[in-house]
């Protein structure tokens, strides 16, 4: 996943978990940090931010290459959950992801290489 240094973009992303920095504005993950067969979570790991405060952002989904949500679906090897927020009506407005791994769901190589944050307002 790679981000824009730019905190006048209309969407900030902020990484906070320093172990999951790939250098520049990258979130990498090395898999040979996960536990096999267990669940693994970097919580608070990336921070996402309304930085416009003319726009209302009414919904905020983290998808992989297919446009499955990756949000809560628990049943995936490579999931998200929010762990706190903000209304994202106005600028300041964030959301906190934690990054969940559960190889009890099946093998690593089932995680999706990429992902794309859709923002809609």
């Amino acid at each position: 996943m790679s981000t824009q240094g730019d905190a006048s973009a209309q969407l900030g992303l902020n990484i906070t978990d320093d172990s999951l920095a790939g250098g520049g504005q990258t979130i990498e993950f090395n898999e040979q940090d996960l536990n096999q067969n267990a669940t693994t979570r970097y919580d608070a790991s990336f921070v996402v931010t309304n930085n416009d405060a003319s726009t209302t952002i009414n919904s905020l989904t983290i998808e992989d290459g297919s446009g499955n949500s990756l949000v809560g679906n628990t049943s995936r090897v490579m999931y998200f959950e929010t762990t706190g927020s903000t209304p994202l009506n106005s600028g300041g407005g964030s959301i906190t992801y934690d990054v969940v791994f559960d190889t009890t769901n099946g093998d690593i190589s089932e995680a999706p290489n990429e992902i794309t944050i859709v923002a809609q307002n």
